[in-house]
């Protein structure tokens, strides 16, 4: 992970597969939806996303010491 700086010009994935960091404390599924998470610069896993807020799909199982996750990007 690359860490951006407050105002500096930072790389953002917008398609593709991508690393996203998780809760080591939440349950990742393979194949739901990734959504933010209330957490910031974490991401969660769900079924049923509110509209607009599935950013792509856990392409892994993840969870306990596992703290980064693939994800389709849509």
């Amino acid at each position: 992970m690359e860490t951006c700086p407050n105002g500096a010009v930072c790389k953002v994935a917008v398609a593709g597969v991508v690393s996203v960091n998780v809760s080591s404390l939440s349950t990742i599924t393979r194949g739901q939806h990734c959504v933010t998470s209330t957490n910031p610069g974490l991401a969660v896993s769900t079924a049923t996303p509110n509209p607009g807020a599935s950013i792509g799909v856990f392409l892994q199982d993840a969870g306990g010491a596992i703290t980064k996750a693939r994800v389709l990007l849509r």
